[in-house]
């Protein structure tokens, strides 16, 4: 970063900084979540009843199940641009202004979506069946891995999250005696 007063004579004010940024991923999520997912998580279904108070009629059925969790194995880094534009300016005594332009970039940002869900064209039908009064049909139906999930979801992580933020900031500061200041600011 930069600042420069132009006229030398301590009424301005110009400062401009940069950065780039990075993060380290939180690898805690997919991987714990990836954890849970068949073959280290099964399930056994003893039916309905305690399985210790009779010798059941059938065996009980085991299963592997179908996994909750996916990540995106690239695992890229993830980080931000920012920089930022002040001037500032002495209007009268003990008065001043500042306008900046404040900027971020985001980029490999962790998103977590939901696989198993219903798609835009079919949500109108989904909400009619799923909150109706008619009590049949449930629209559950319409998720997009049904067959295969049911309505459980299927919760994917991945680093193509983007972020961006622009930002007029203005400050007026005026000071008076006994350490008392009024200030205005708009973003």
């Amino acid at each position: 970063g930069i600042a420069w007063d132009p006229t030398g004579a301590g009424k301005w004010a110009i400062r401009l900084g940069a950065g780039m940024f990075y993060g380290r991923s939180d690898l805690i999520n997919p991987v714990g979540a990836l954890l849970q997912n068949p073959p280290f998580v099964a399930k056994i279904d003893w039916g309905l009843g305690r399985p210790l108070d009779s010798i059941p009629g059938a065996p009980p059925t085991g299963t592997l199940g179908t996994p909750s969790a996916a990540a995106d194995i690239s695992n890229k880094s993830q980080g931000s641009y920012q920089w930022n534009l002040t001037i500032e300016r002495e209007l009268f005594k003990d008065a001043k202004i500042e306008v900046g332009y404040v900027g971020n970039h985001g980029h490999h940002l962790p998103i977590n979506w939901d696989l198993n869900y219903v798609a835009t064209a079919q949500r109108a039908q989904y909400a009619r069946e799923h909150f109706g009064p008619s009590g049949g049909a449930t629209g559950d139906e319409l998720r997009l891995l049904f067959p295969l999930k049911g309505t459980g979801s299927l919760i994917y992580q991945t680093y193509a999250g983007n972020s961006s933020y622009n930002a007029l900031q203005v400050q007026f500061i005026k000071r008076f005696s006994g350490n008392f200041s009024a200030q205005a600011s708009y973003t």
